[in-house]
């Protein structure tokens, strides 16, 4: 995670800002060779979601993002 930023309204709120980990290690490796960069940017005003952002951070933890496609 590169940035977190708490808003003061409602303040269980706020923006997230994911960045890739293009680590040539681990589970990045085969990823990283071919997508070595990346962002996802969030608003969140759900006050459990924010609180796992706002852990992850503190803790250093790396968040895995998954796209698939929903099917209507």
């Amino acid at each position: 995670m590169s940035a977190i930023e708490q808003y003061s309204s409602p303040s269980d709120s706020g923006s997230v800002k994911l960045v890739a980990n293009n680590s040539k290690e681990g589970d990045n490796k085969d990823w990283s060779l071919y997508t070595p960069s990346g962002s996802i940017q969030m608003m969140i005003t759900n006050p459990p979601a924010f609180e796992f952002f706002k852990q992850a951070l503190k803790d250093k933890s790396a968040i895995y993002v998954d796209f698939n496609i929903v099917e209507s």
